[in-house]
């Protein structure tokens, strides 16, 4: 009698728990990221240019502290929980905009140099640039939690992979003419909080705020990269 008193409960129990789903989709997402930076000075030193010998001589240092990026972000996900709280788990890859050869903006510095006493518009100038891999490979793991109808609190923690390469030289006449470079890979972190609609069955669009940074390492001086991000997305599921 108690054993089927005590299956009785269970089976109640069980009814009236949410019913577990399991399911993958598709995640978009276009990103934009402000960055500040720490750089070490060694890699930042440019000399006159070749084609101002006899003219300018010295070094000028610049420096990189601050600047923005814009990416573009495809990845999967699978996804396992009830109709209130669900855990995730996914893999994304970001392609970063900054690192096209077309791309003049970004995180850099542009300095004429220091023994040039010409007025600015006929001057000869130096510059650093601090320029990231093509594609970001970016790990994660979450948390989705509803806060009512088809509105969802999206939490997630992640480890990209990325490279990031310092170069220095001469800007000459609008071109930029390098002198020495050095790059680095490795793991950052990455943290994001935001919202989700559920358009549909299918479809959902989210907005997201969130935290990237990296300790690279230059010319055997350590380095910071933080980056403050913004994006907007949608997720396909099937």
């Amino acid at each position: 009698m108690r054993h089927a008193c005590l299956l009785i409960a269970l089976l109640a129990v069980g009814a009236a728990a949410p019913a577990l789903d399991a399911f993958a989709r598709w995640d978009f997402d276009a990103e934009v990221s402000g960055y500040v930076v720490r750089a070490g000075r060694r890699g930042q030193v440019v000399g006159a240019n070749p084609g101002d010998a006899g003219f300018l001589e010295g070094d000028t240092t610049c420096k990189v502290e601050d600047g923005w990026g814009v990416g573009l972000k495809f990845g999967i996900e699978g996804l396992f929980g009830n109709g209130d709280a669900r855990a995730k788990v996914g893999l994304d890859a970001r392609v970063n905009l900054m690192a096209a050869e077309f791309y003049r903006g970004g995180i850099y510095d542009v300095r004429q140099q220091s023994s040039d006493t010409r007025p600015a518009e006929s001057g000869s100038f130096v510059y650093s640039l601090l320029k990231p891999s093509p594609v970001t490979v970016v790990p994660h793991a979450g948390v989705e939690l509803r806060v009512k109808d088809d509105l969802w609190l999206d939490l997630e923690a992640g480890a990209p992979f990325m490279g990031w390469t310092l170069a220095s030289g001469w800007d000459r006449y609008g071109k930029w003419h390098q002198a020495h470079h050095a790059s680095w890979w490795g793991l950052g972190a990455r943290g994001t909080v935001g919202l989700r609609w559920d358009l549909g069955d299918k479809t959902s669009l989210r907005v997201m705020v969130g935290y990237e940074g990296y300790r690279p390492e230059f010319h055997r001086q350590p380095a910071e990269v933080h980056g403050i991000l913004g994006a907007i997305g949608m997720a396909i599921r099937f």
